[in-house]
C-alpha cells in the first residue's frame, strides 16, 4: 500500500474517533434512573386507614364542646340527577305556513318523526291552537302537514297527542 495512503486513512479515522468521542460528551448533569418496580403499587405503601367507628357512638351527643364525632372517611356521595331528559315524545316547531291551501312545514330536529296521518296538536305559548294532521311527506327532520282547525304561524308547536 501508498504510505500516503495510509496516512490519510490514519488521520481520517481519528477525526472520526475525536468527532463520536465529543458527540457523546455529556453537557447535562446526571440525573438518577428512576427506582425499579418492586410489584407494589403506591397505594400499597401507605399507612392502613383507621377501621370504622361505630355508627350508634356516632350518633350519641358529644361529650363537650370540643368533641365532635367523625364520620368514616369512605362514605359514597350520591350525586343530583342529570338536568338532561332523554327526548321520548314527537314535538317540532313550524317552520313555514301556507294559509290559502290550509298546510304547514314543521321540523322535528333531534325528535322522532310522527308517523303518516297521525294527529298533532298546534300549541303557541303553552295554549292549543289548532289541529294537524301529518301528511307524510318528509325530507330529512321536516314534514308537511295539513291544518285541521285553528290558525298556525311561524314558531308554533306541534306535538303528538
Amino acid at each position: 500500500m501508498n504510505p500516503a495512503f495510509r496516512a490519510r486513512a490514519a488521520q481520517t479515522w481519528a477525526m472520526v474517533g475525536l468527532l463520536a468521542l465529543s458527540a457523546c460528551r455529556q453537557t447535562e448533569p446526571h440525573v438518577p434512573a428512576p427506582a425499579r418496580w418492586q410489584g407494589r403499587t403506591p397505594a400499597a405503601n401507605l399507612p392502613k386507614a383507621p377501621a370504622a367507628q361505630d355508627p350508634a357512638r356516632l350518633s350519641r351527643p358529644a361529650a363537650g364542646p370540643a368533641a365532635r364525632a367523625v364520620p368514616a372517611t369512605n362514605t359514597v356521595l350520591a350525586l343530583p340527577e342529570p338536568p338532561v331528559k332523554p327526548v321520548s315524545r314527537c314535538q317540532g316547531t313550524v317552520v313555514f305556513v301556507n294559509a290559502s291551501s290550509r298546510f304547514v312545514v314543521i321540523d322535528f330536529s333531534f325528535n322522532p318523526l310522527p308517523r303518516p296521518n297521525q294527529p298533532l296538536g298546534l300549541y303557541r305559548q303553552g295554549k292549543r291552537v289548532g289541529e294537524l294532521r301529518v301528511s307524510g311527506f318528509a325530507r330529512g327532520s321536516f314534514i308537511a302537514a295539513d291544518l285541521l282547525s285553528g290558525e298556525a304561524q311561524l314558531q308554533d308547536e306541534a306535538r303528538a297527542e
